[in-house]
């Protein structure tokens, strides 16, 4: 079956192995991902609930601008922390985001732009500029 129309990223991966897996996910901490389990398995076409942001680029020499993304829906947003660079794709008719239609949807613009930066300032800001080492052997 073909599906091209839901979006399954990295962060989705360790709610819905747990849920194929029937294990519990854990409460101490809030999860970025939600379950696409369905998605992955192939039972469902369905699009997201909730959009989905990530951060890219701040590896590379030269930091990637814009660098923060929204995708809802058919939409993906790309803008920096300081709201500069807004950039509006449409996914489904432009997947390889060569139009930027920002400037044609101010109000959809606005609000996905405003949503990104506030997920980066509370949910991402405290470990943008961290290391986090998986392994223990690892200082």
């Amino acid at each position: 079956m073909k599906n091209d129309r839901s979006v399954v990223c990295m962060v989705d991966l360790f709610p819905s192995l747990c849920k194929i897996a029937g294990a519990e996910l854990p409460t101490d901490y809030p999860l970025d991902g939600i379950d696409m389990s369905d998605v992955i398995t192939g039972q469902s076409l369905r699009e997201r609930a909730t959009p989905l942001f990530w951060e890219f680029g701040k590896c590379r020499p030269k930091r990637v601008s814009p660098h923060i993304a929204v995708r809802e829906g058919e939409w993906k947003l790309l803008v920096n922390a300081d709201g500069s660079r807004t950039e509006l794709y449409n996914m489904t008719t432009d997947f390889n985001e060569k139009q930027n239609v920002a400037a044609d949807h101010p109000v959809l613009t606005q609000r996905l732009k405003q949503a990104a930066i506030d997920w980066f300032n509370e949910a991402y800001r405290q470990y943008a500029d961290s290391i986090t080492y998986v392994s223990p052997d690892k200082k």
